[in-house]
């Protein structure tokens, strides 16, 4: 339509009364409007609007035109919503893959009322736990990690898979970590280690198959934190940013204890002190200043309120 523009400018105009508001209403100057204006009276050959210093106002031409203008507008703007409905209305194949148990409880359920939805979607469901289309790249081999947790603790949110160096000690000695410093209660009062050679055998200690990640999501149970021996450990939280406070500060609390036990008797915190500091430590704004702060050592803009 050559004189989009000049409706738009005609009807905002026509129906405000002036250039200026116009102009206001399209985001453009009251001489673009002008403009426009002039152009489309130009190729309808009549004058649509008598002008004056104060006011504008339709002439029986304008009166006429602008309720069709008006409805070759709406028409425009019912065609594009119907096409943008079209375009935003899902269809096609969809593969999903995860492991069994999380896809018979979560994932099966809600399909009947998906495919209800969208009729036009083509599902199809792996519980395999295997990558849909792995498009030339190398996955990670410990999805299993990841699946069996989020399987297990339908709470976690965020999975956190690390070999940090100050905790394997800790996971090949016997001696425990447990938290000494107030940002480090949130690991919780006790950690747990999780040796897959007690119910596999010798392995390479990599976790690549749902059983041996089953095997670690019991050893975490309830916790935050389990170690793995001779491996790393494995961290779980309800977000991300908890998630990440809590694999940092179990590094850090791992080194202290170390320097603490060459030093003498090491005290710890009590089961009240953790529960508290844990309360503490989660609280929005501990959180987001802790964030914010390693977000930008990473690189990345961010703010306290992200």
């Amino acid at each position: 339509m050559k004189q989009l523009q000049g409706l738009l400018a005609f009807v905002e105009a026509a129906t405000t009364g002036s250039l200026t508001a116009a102009a206001d209403r399209l985001d453009v100057t009251p001489a673009a409007v002008s403009k426009s204006l002039a152009k489309l009276e130009e190729q309808l050959g009549v004058r649509l609007l008598q002008r004056s210093t104060r006011r504008i106002s339709l002439t029986d031409e304008g009166s006429g035109f602008l309720v069709k203008a008006r409805a070759a507008l709406r028409a425009l703007d019912d065609a594009v919503a119907d096409v943008s409905q079209a375009a935003r209305t899902p269809a096609g194949r969809v593969r999903i893959s995860v492991g069994i148990s999380f896809g018979r409880r979560w994932v099966l359920p809600l399909l009947p009322s998906l495919t209800a939805r969208y009729p036009a979607l083509s599902i199809e469901l792996d519980l395999e736990n295997r990558p849909i289309d792995e498009r030339g790249r190398t996955m990670y081999s410990e999805r299993p990690i990841h699946g069996s947790t989020y399987k297990a603790r339908p709470d976690v949110m965020s999975v956190c898979h690390n070999h940090a160096r100050s905790l394997i000690p800790f996971g090949i000695t016997g001696t425990a970590i447990r938290p000494v410093l107030h940002v480090a209660g949130s690991i919780g009062a006790q950690i747990p280690v999780w040796d897959v050679r007690q119910e596999f055998g010798d392995t390479d200690l990599l976790v690549t198959t749902t059983a041996i990640g089953d095997s670690l999501a019991r050893a975490l149970g309830p916790h935050r934190v389990c170690l793995m021996r001779g491996h790393g450990a494995v961290v779980a939280a309800h977000d991300l940013k908890a998630t990440v406070f809590v694999s940092i500060y179990l590094m850090v609390n791992a080194a202290l204890v170390k320097e603490a036990l060459a030093l003498g008797p090491v005290t710890y915190l009590s089961e009240g002190e953790v529960r508290l500091t844990e309360q503490m430590n989660f609280r929005a704004r501990s959180q987001n200043r802790a964030w914010e702060y390693w977000a930008r050592r990473a690189g990345f803009t961010t703010t306290v309120n992200d």
